[in-house]
């Protein structure tokens, strides 16, 4: 598995030109004035994006015909692709966080330490889900077929956080019943918290295993 991952970061190191573009987005978005709660998950589903297209590079020129020859298990193809794909998206998601955390120090920013620490883990989160829902896809249907969903993921699940941190307002306009209902919610965050926890390993899981039946049922 770690000739895998080697492989990965070359393409990765390969792709120089276009993270330079998108680390100038992000500088620019940073420097524009644009709302921390767009820029963290926009750049972490663009980080996560980058390493999910190493897929398509693997099956190129029939690539993986080749690749299954070497002493490389289809299971172990799958295992290392989210390891490899959680793990690029991660640490690019704590990077931009870090660069927006010292940016709200210089700016004398009023948020608190702890939304920010909702924001980046939103974004963990984001990129957890992003696997989950993109590799199978992009194992099963290649690039071109999963281009058009992939967009479409990514946009509603930024929208869907959106919405989830600001449920607190919405709530406002909503019967009695259902601002009851958000404060039993907010009287136990902890516990929804670590069910939601649970809830994207379970998701992590289902995804793994789709992914490896998938690869089985391929012909190279």
């Amino acid at each position: 598995m770690r000739g895998l991952f080697e492989k990965d970061i070359r393409i990765i190191k390969n792709q120089k030109k276009m993270m330079l573009i998108f680390a100038g987005m992000g500088v620019l978005l940073l420097l524009s004035g644009v709302e921390i709660s767009f820029i963290l998950p926009y750049m972490a589903s663009v980080m996560t994006s980058v390493a999910i297209s190493t897929i398509s590079y693997d099956s190129m020129d029939n690539g993986n015909s080749f690749l299954f020859t070497l002493p490389v298990r289809r299971k172990d193809y799958a295992t290392e692709k989210y390891f490899f794909v959680c793990g690029f998206g991660a640490v690019s998601a704590l990077i931009v966080a870090i660069a927006c955390g010292i940016l709200l120090l210089v700016r004398k920013s009023e948020m608190t330490a702890g939304a920010f620490g909702v924001e980046t883990m939103t974004c963990l989160l984001i990129v957890l889900l992003l696997a989950d829902l993109l590799v199978p896809l992009q194992i099963k249907f290649g690039a071109e077929k999963s281009k058009i969903v992939i967009l479409a993921t990514v946009g509603i699940l930024v929208l869907g956080f959106e919405i989830m941190k600001n449920l607190d307002q919405y709530m406002q306009g909503i019967s009695s019943w259902g601002r009851n209902l958000w404060q039993i919610i907010s009287s136990y965050k902890i516990l929804f918290g670590i069910a939601g926890i649970l809830l994207v390993a379970l998701l992590t899981f289902i995804s793994w295993t789709i992914s490896c039946r998938v690869l089985e049922k391929q012909e190279m």
